[in-house]
């Protein structure tokens, strides 16, 4: 039963690909990665079959879907900033398209895709949204629009033509594995260690474990697929509560500074118009003060999980920063 893992090389990856071979077996998993992505080379990934390619290049996953029964479609581009919608697109929602199609193509008989909670509705009171919230999210957030419209597609061609299909949605994902210095929680846990004072935006969001979010690709590949989304969440919380977190792991005490929403929202249109990248953007500042919480009930019931708590997630997650980034980020 061979499995292909697109964005293989990624944070959901590093945590999936060696549950997949534990479970199927090194022969079973091919791996597709950008030409230029850097791999790692330890067990189990030593001496899996790789394929090198590009889901906006759909010529490029004939060959890798060949003969696979599953796929898991990992694969995406998380980015908030107006300057990179067309990019965010190309790979979350044509992308996304172009791997069903190969899928199709291909006779595969399930796709797993990895969505998120940006493609579901949101409540602005805080109550915790779920599948069926209707999609509400501004037009001027990309990357929420990008996932929702790939989701859609990808749903609508896997009814068409006969595709199992599970597609998960998971929160902000943390947790330990992340060899990316500087993705959003990588970048997260340097703020904190290197200040005592922190500015705090004063709204909320949902998080999961990065080991959850593998655990339930792996169920999702054995369970009945699902007729819609499924949220992966392991637990809603104030932007204030994380950074508390972090900082108590760390053996730190910090000052929170919350920043008005009005004012996150002019700081991040400011940035936005430099010609440096910078993580925050104007779509942060916009949402800065929402509690976009979301409810993780159908998920439970359904791959019967339970999700780790955000202590452990938050002090898995330092203890391998610190192993891997405190040379570079602290000197």
């Amino acid at each position: 039963m061979t499995i292909l893992v697109t964005g293989a090389g990624g944070f959901v990856g590093s945590a999936l690909v060696p549950l997949l071979v534990e479970c199927y077996g090194r022969a079973e998993v091919r791996l597709f990665a950008l030409p230029d992505e850097s791999l790692p080379s330890e067990e189990p990934w030593s001496g899996l079959d790789v394929f090198r390619g590009d889901i906006r290049a759909p010529e490029t996953l004939a060959g890798a879907v060949a003969g696979c029964e599953l796929v898991v479609n990992l694969a995406g581009l998380v980015s908030h900033r107006r300057r990179d919608r067309e990019r965010v697109f190309a790979v979350n929602s044509q992308g996304a398209v172009n791997v069903a199609q190969a899928c199709i193509a291909g006779g595969v008989r399930r796709l797993v895709h990895l969505s998120s909670t940006g493609a579901i509705g949101f409540r602005r009171d805080g109550t915790p949204a779920d599948e069926s919230t209707p999609f509400n999210w501004p037009g001027t957030f990309c990357y929420m629009a990008a996932k929702r419209a790939g989701q859609d597609a990808v749903m609508r061609l896997a009814a068409e033509h006969g595709l199992e299909l599970t597609v998960l949605n998971p929160a902000a994902i943390m947790g330990p594995g992340d060899r990316v210095s500087t993705s959003a929680h990588n970048r997260l846990y340097a703020l904190v260690l290197a200040n005592h004072v922190l500015p705090t935006f004063t709204g909320g969001l949902a998080v999961v474990d990065v080991r959850d979010v593998a655990e339930m690709v792996v169920r999702a590949l054995k369970s009945e697929p699902l007729s819609g989304p499924c949220l992966l969440v392991g637990a809603n919380l104030s932007y204030g509560d994380v950074l508390t977190a972090i900082a108590a792991e760390f053996g730190k005490r910090v000052r929170l500074v919350p920043v008005p929403p009005a004012l996150a929202t002019i700081f991040g249109l400011l940035l936005e118009t430099l010609p440096t990248t910078h993580p925050m953007s104007t779509a942060h500042g916009l949402m800065s003060g929402w509690r976009c919480t979301y409810d993780a009930g159908l998920s439970a019931r359904v791959f019967g999980h339970t999700y780790r708590s955000f202590e452990q997630t938050v002090a898995d997650g330092c203890h391998y920063f610190l192993g891997i980034f405190r040379p570079d980020c602290c000197g």
